[in-house]
């Protein structure tokens, strides 16, 4: 999502973390957070710029940074994949 004024709003570590619980809970699983530096390193990459331009230079890039950071940093225990779609959408 975009703010016109703020530019693009980002998921915040306790957004990912209820989206995670309820992926789990949804497969009656039990997986917990593995690594919290991985995790904050996932979600900190669609925020990166140089200079004022954002690396990611769109919202689907973005996306698919998350997609991408979140499966191959593996901060869950389970559920990564699944996490990593949720937050891409």
């Amino acid at each position: 999502m975009t703010d016109p004024i703020q530019g693009p709003i980002f998921i915040s570590i306790d957004e990912i973390l209820l989206l995670h619980r309820l992926a789990i809970e949804d497969s009656r699983g039990d997986a917990p957070l593995r690594d919290r530096g991985l995790l904050e390193s996932a979600l900190a990459m669609p925020k990166q710029k140089f200079g004022e331009e954002y690396l990611h230079e769109n919202i689907p890039a973005m996306a698919a940074a998350y997609a991408y950071h979140l499966c191959r940093n593996h901060p869950f225990e389970d559920g990564n994949r699944r996490i990593a779609l949720a937050a891409s959408i």
